[in-house]
């Protein structure tokens, strides 16, 4: 290996490294997220991760100003640990803030501004606009100052209905009327119905002897264990669906197949374009088809494009033409889409639906850990994997196998949760497991 060779390869290291330590930083905000969330309320405890990304801003800029890799390195760190908390927050806060029947359209407008953020940095990020050497730490400017925004934002807005409720207080007419006038303001109900609805869950919540579940008491419940665990699987199966490739690596791909490093970059601006039309029309059909059949006819998609992603990366790589260029850009395009209509959106909060509020922080810390854990693993073995082999071969030996297997394991056990409670799924779960113990019972008299 000459010098100019091993140069490239140093350089190729630093970066994946850099891109990899952002979700070491997320696993370790991932472990946070319960605690926070039980101690500070939701609320504040979104509002830490918030303060916290704005922190790692004010350090990347200062990396730069400093010609430092490793604040750079830190920076990307403590971004992965606050994107972790305030992203495993907000999913907790539009569960347990919206009805039953508007949840899945309230929580996919989490993921419309996530894309529609993506496409905007994306612009701003091209070479001849803040993505070049002399001006790319104006880009963390306006991210500070969006999140600033937000920080300001949060501030005017009450603790959720369900966290409040679940509180223990002395004061009964103040716990009454803070639930009422969280009520009030999340789910725009008039005063006397949400005063109703607060007593309702008030009690509910006094009813029930369940305790705040932490991250070992959480698999004690049949019921909870199953939700979470299929919360890991979709959360999994999303982060290894090829997506964290094509996020992070999107214009090295397009650059190997022929383009220049401008025409790549306005292409990655077009594949997050797809982005947003696919959540976009996920808007119209999350709450009319259901989250499990958009679940498994997104995945059935996604697993069907990787193939033709593998098969063009081949083609590319062996018999470089525009035509084999074109497609597999459009294929990418597609991927977005699908992934954006499904995956992406669905697996932030859809273990929230599968687990009571006792459990929803806790089972969150499973669902964040794994998407870290499989974004951290992905990105540093990918590109090693990818130089022994080949980018057709790393691609489908890496991302084909769980898509595969997640549908099949949520084709089986992945109930419903469209305009249902916890407490119904809960309900039915008891049935099914109380019929399970009648046959087995009857099969173990009629052995004897």
């Amino acid at each position: 290996m000459d010098h100019e060779d091993a140069a490239e390869e140093y350089a190729t290291f630093l970066f994946d490294s850099a891109m990899a330590i952002f979700f070491a930083g997320s696993i370790l905000g991932g472990f946070v997220i319960q605690p926070a969330a039980e101690h500070l309320g939701r609320r504040k405890a979104y509002m830490v991760g918030v303060v916290t990304y704005i922190i790692a801003c004010g350090i990347k800029i200062m990396a730069k100003e400093y010609v430092s890799y490793s604040l750079f390195a830190a920076s990307r760190f403590i971004s992965g640990f606050g994107i972790a908390i305030s992203m495993g927050l907000s999913a907790i806060i539009t569960v347990e803030s919206s009805s039953a029947e508007t949840r899945g359209v309230a929580s996919l407008v989490n993921g419309f501004f996530l894309q529609v953020s993506l496409v905007v940095t994306s612009v701003l990020a091209m070479p001849f606009c803040l993505g070049n050497t002399r001006l790319w730490e104006f880009l963390f400017w306006f991210e500070t100052l969006l999140n600033v925004v937000v920080l300001i934002g949060v501030l005017y807005i009450p603790e959720t209905p369900t966290y409040l409720a679940s509180q223990n207080t002395e004061d009964e007419k103040k716990h009454e009327d803070d639930v009422t006038e969280s009520l009030v303001f999340f789910r725009e109900m008039d005063q006397e119905d949400a005063r109703l609805e607060a007593r309702r869950i008030i009690y509910s919540y006094q009813c029930s002897q369940n305790k705040k579940q932490n991250i070992f008491t959480l698999w004690k419940c049949r019921f909870t264990t199953r939700g979470t665990l299929l919360g890991m699987l979709i959360m999994g199966a999303m982060a290894q669906s090829g997506i964290t490739i094509i996020n992070f690596y999107a214009v090295r791909i397009l650059v190997a197949t022929g383009l220049n490093g401008t025409n790549a970059s306005i292409a990655n601006s077009l594949l997050c374009l797809f982005a947003v039309a696919g959540i976009t029309t996920a808007f119209f059909i999350v709450d009319k088809y259901g989250r499990k059949k958009l679940l498994l006819v997104t995945f059935v998609a996604l697993i069907i494009i990787n193939i033709a992603i593998v098969g063009l990366l081949y083609l590319c790589a062996h018999f470089p033409h525009m035509i084999f260029n074109c497609m597999l850009i459009g294929a990418i395009c597609l991927f977005n889409f699908f992934f954006s209509m499904g995956p992406g959106p669905l697996s932030m909060f859809i273990a929230g639906e599968l687990v009571p509020q006792q459990s929803r922080s806790a089972a969150s810390i499973y669902t964040s850990v794994t998407m870290a854990v499989c974004r951290f693993l992905t990105l540093v073995l990918y590109t090693r994997f990818q130089k022994a082999t080949s980018e057709a071969i790393a691609f489908g030996t890496s991302f084909l196998p769980p898509m595969i297997i997640a549908v099949y394991i949520l084709y089986r056990y992945l109930p419903e949760t469209k305009g249902t409670t916890v407490e119904q799924l809960q309900a039915e779960f008891n049935v099914d497991s109380r019929k399970e113990n009648t046959e087995e019972i009857e099969m173990l008299e009629i052995q004897n």
